[in-house]
């Protein structure tokens, strides 16, 4: 376990809401588990079939619905610099699966069991349900893969960053400024129209 001093702003930005101590004045905190994963055996990934977390996502509008971006679509054998995001936020959702950027059949196999675990027909293909489901809370937002996948979602949109799972004063300076180019008002937690201001892909 380890925890990380932060300032009110990171928390607003990214989380919603942390800990702290006011009759201390102690800085506010988190504590993640990032201790190392140990290596998996075939038996242990067999065994990871079913996502842990069964998550039924809450009803969460689409972005996409008024916007001039839409959800990228990505299957087995695609090449795209999203397949990595989508990988970090399969692993904040439990989803055992290897964050190498490449959408081989392991990829597919994960993005599968992730659709069952959601009530999603299987197709082992990520589109707009997907996305929604994976940024809208089936993904454990305080995990440090959840940051991997912002940090990757910022430097694919232009704001390049060390992706190192840590929330720090950089990712919410891209954050915000993310959200100042694209003439947005939003502000606090990360929300799936963020998501797809980063991610999203033009007609």
């Amino acid at each position: 376990m380890k925890t990380f001093a932060l300032t009110t702003s990171l928390c607003v930005a990214l989380l919603g809401a942390c800990s702290s101590n006011s009759d201390t004045g102690s800085p506010l905190s988190i504590t993640v588990d990032v201790a190392t994963p140990a290596a998996t055996s075939t038996a242990q990934v067999a065994s990871s079939s079913r996502v842990a977390t069964d998550c039924i996502p809450p009803a969460t509008p689409d972005p996409a619905a008024d916007s001039r971006l839409r959800w990228p679509t990505l299957s087995e054998g695609d090449n795209s610099d999203r397949i990595i995001v989508v990988q970090y936020l399969l692993r904040a959702a439990n989803v055992v699966v290897t964050a190498d950027g490449k959408f081989g059949p392991a990829s597919k196999g994960a993005v599968s069991r992730f659709q069952l675990s959601t009530g999603v027909a299987d197709s082992g293909s990520v589109g707009p349900t997907e996305w929604l489901n994976l940024v809208g809370g089936c993904s454990a937002a305080d995990s440090p893969e959840f940051m991997k996948a912002l940090q990757a979602a910022l430097g694919l949109a232009g704001y390049p960053q060390r992706i190192s799972g840590e929330l720090d004063e950089l990712t919410t300076k891209h954050l915000a400024q993310s959200r100042t180019d694209s003439g947005s008002t939003i502000s606090g937690v990360v929300t799936p129209a963020d998501w797809l201001t980063l991610v999203g892909v033009g007609d």
